[in-house]
């Protein structure tokens, strides 16, 4: 059996069923039944040469499913998330897939078109072995995967979206409208926009356009023609959905003999605004004015360990969750009750009760509730990113509203929470 399949195959025929890709042979998969761990798919394979033909279905079927997905199987999400090329090429270099298959693949059909070999192979696969192999083996298992039921380690699972954009200064409500105006007016400031995003899309990250989202801006802003309320942050969150947000500042000095370009490149977790890296590159110095030429030198000095490092902090927040501050507070309005009483819905003691919900939605057990009077409570609790039980993205919206469900069942209509996120603090107002 061949190692690594490294042809591309482009298929004349219409009636051809899959493409090859460059470095791994790629096939058509079905699911057709699961039992247990285990699974059996049929995989339709082309090849030029005859005795190939199998050998590329099977392995094909591999490729597909932990890169891919099979409709019908875990939602057709793939097995892998990420960055896996040392895993991929391990894997099927060394033919470690045949480990992993249940029986003997059956070949149902095989035809020729125009030199091409086409076949059909039903083959078992044994899924529980191949989720251990990727997870000893230095794969990034996808959450998809993961038992919600276990307390499984997803780092690294979940791949952060980038969204790079140009340094803006403060805070105000003309963000998108300063970074449309310096994407139009400095050629060097896109430039480095446009070559960022392209050096973390190469390093395997998943990128967002700027342009897309400012686009997507006006056109929102039309469709909404001024009836919903928005503030500059909801805004932000809105257009530019990305896990990390990367600034780039670009500053460009020098004399009349030689220039530079200096890049500061600030990386923060777009939910919480926490501070993933700050890192400036140089570009040294030129016998040139041509910005965007420097602009190129200085990105080419960013090193690889840049954008690992971004990924490891990235990571740690997936290992530890995100940090989140509480506070719940009374309204001038609330004179006949307060968090020292019992629940109005439940007759529960209220601290107790909100400890205990601590407690139960904390990311690994990681809260403290150590600030507390009648009339203030002060607690910090660490949130998941993802959401194993439901296969999904964790944010602190999905948060603020838990805990708007939970103050809704211990205080019935007789009170009403007015909740404020911003950042990484959640404020609670009791009216």
């Amino acid at each position: 059996m061949k190692k690594i399949f490294s042809i591309i195959l482009a298929l004349a025929v219409a009636t051809s069923t899959v493409s090859v890709c460059a470095q791994y042979a790629t096939a058509d998969v079905e699911l057709e039944s699961e039992q247990g761990s285990e699974i059996t798919v049929v995989s339709y394979c082309s090849a030029k040469k005859g005795g190939e033909a199998k050998d590329e279905a099977i392995e094909g079927a591999f490729y597909t499913l932990l890169v891919s997905g099979v409709p019908g199987l875990h939602n057709g999400k793939p097995m892998l998330e990420g960055n896996n090329d040392e895993f991929l090429r391990k894997f099927f270099g060394q033919e470690l897939y045949n480990r992993y298959l249940s029986g003997n693949p059956e070949k149902i059909s095989e035809r020729k078109v125009n030199g091409i070999r086409q076949v059909t192979v039903r083959l078992g696969i044994r899924v529980q072995g191949l989720v251990n192999a990727i997870k000893n083996g230095g794969g990034i298992l996808s959450p998809a995967w993961t038992d919600g039921k276990k307390d499984i380690k997803v780092t690294a699972a979940v791949n952060p979206t980038i969204i790079v954009v140009p340094y803006v200064k403060g805070d105000g409500d003309d963000g998108f409208a300063t970074m449309k105006a310096i994407m139009d007016s400095s050629p060097a400031a896109s430039g480095a926009v446009d070559a960022v995003m392209s050096l973390f899309s190469s390093n395997g990250f998943k990128t967002r356009d700027l342009r897309t989202a400012l686009k997507n801006i006006k056109t929102g802003d039309a469709l909404d023609d001024g009836e919903v309320q928005e503030d500059s942050r909801t805004n932000m969150a809105r257009m530019l959905p990305a896990d990390i947000v990367v600034s780039v500042d670009v500053n460009i000095s020098g004399n009349d003999k030689a220039n530079g370009c200096n890049l500061t490149l600030r990386a923060v977790e777009n939910q919480t605004e926490n501070v993933l890296t700050n890192v400036n590159f140089s570009s040294g110095m030129y016998m040139t004015k041509d910005s965007a030429l420097l602009v190129n030198y200085a990105v080419k000095n960013i090193k690889k360990d840049f954008m690992n490092g971004i990924r490891k902090a990235f990571d740690d927040m997936v290992e530890n969750g995100r940090n989140m501050n509480i506070e719940l507070k009374l309204g001038n309005t609330v004179t006949d009750w307060d968090f020292s009483l019992e629940s109005p819905q439940t007759g529960d003691d209220f601290m107790e009760a909100f400890e205990e919900w601590l407690a139960d939605n904390s990311y690994k057990g990681v809260y403290d509730m150590g600030t507390n009077t009648d009339k203030f409570i002060g607690a910090t609790i660490n949130i998941p990113i993802w959401d194993n039980n439901r296969n999904r993205g964790y944010s602190t919206s999905n948060f603020s509203r838990d805990l708007k469900k939970f103050l809704k069942k211990e205080l019935g209509d007789s009170y009403q929470p007015e909740i404020t996120s911003l950042r990484q603090k959640i404020s609670v107002i009791i009216k």
